[in-house]
């Protein structure tokens, strides 16, 4: 073989791995570019887990409006839409029941059992937070024996409350339903 040749190929084997041991090096030596590759992939992680509430544009302007849409849409049938006055994380769960009920015949049912938000008192209410409660007379829960944190505790018998829990999504400042 041709020395020059050797040479040249010897010369680029050491500027080859002369080079990735010097990146190597930097990339251990300087906290920031890990650090910078770090802060992105958190972002990157956060803005899709954000993803769902920033594009979400059902719900109303104030709590008892989205409640309104949600009954409409129910009324008129669409579930995928009632579904959708729902936060995010519930839609799947809510699409999957009333779909049960359309399936069994017993939407209109599930419709007339809904309670009026009229017959609810306003029992919190936050800035991003709306709670309303109606207590159910002559419906008790049962005393019940409960295991927290390895201690049995037992929660006595009470009154059945119905909660219906609102939030305001902070992206597009619609009201969603947390809870019903």
């Amino acid at each position: 073989m041709n020395m020059k040749l050797i040479k040249t190929m010897r010369i680029r084997e050491i500027i080859f791995f002369g080079g990735l041991i010097l990146a190597g090096v930097l990339w251990f030596f300087s906290p920031s570019l890990r650090s910078t590759y770090s802060d992105y992939r958190a972002k990157q992680m956060i803005y899709e887990m954000e993803r769902p509430y920033r594009e979400d544009t059902y719900g109303g302007a104030t709590p008892e409006a989205t409640y309104a849409l949600f009954i409409a849409a129910l009324k008129k049938g669409d579930i995928d839409l009632a579904s959708k006055y729902f936060s995010p994380k519930r839609q799947a769960e809510w699409l999957k029941e009333l779909e049960a009920q359309k399936e069994k015949s017993t939407l209109k049912e599930f419709i007339s059992n809904m309670p009026r938000l009229e017959d609810f008192v306003k029992v919190a209410s936050e800035k991003e937070y709306v709670e309303y409660a109606k207590n159910n007379p002559g419906k008790i829960v049962p005393e019940e024996k409960i295991t927290i944190s390895g201690r049995e505790v037992t929660i006595p018998a009470h009154q059945f409350t119905t909660r219906i829990i609102f939030y305001q999504n902070t992206f597009t400042h619609k009201w969603k339903i947390e809870s019903l």
